[in-house]
């Protein structure tokens, strides 16, 4: 996952936490400014969140599949460490 403002990149779901790069500074992109910067982690992780829920799910995924997939994405890309199951995720 990728999300991109003229300012900020928001890189990586599957990451814990997202990098985010201040792209006007850093344009060999390799400092994670994402702690000194929440609320702009926030703000575009939910930019990210309401693109994607807008999507189509990928044909070759079962129903049971896709819901897996999504709350182990969601789980990942919150503050809490890496899970392998969605029910290790509790929402809080």
């Amino acid at each position: 996952m990728a999300e991109r403002t003229p300012e900020w990149k928001l890189m990586g779901w599957d990451t814990n936490p997202p990098a985010l790069i201040d792209i006007r500074n850093d344009l060999g992109e390799k400092h994670n400014v994402a702690a000194q910067h929440p609320e702009v982690v926030k703000d575009l992780s939910a930019r990210f969140a309401a693109w994607f829920s807008r999507q189509a799910k990928p044909m070759f995924y079962s129903e049971t599949q896709w819901r897996k997939f999504n709350e182990v994405k969601w789980c990942r890309q919150s503050s809490r460490p890496p899970v392998k199951q969605p029910d290790d995720c509790v929402a809080g």
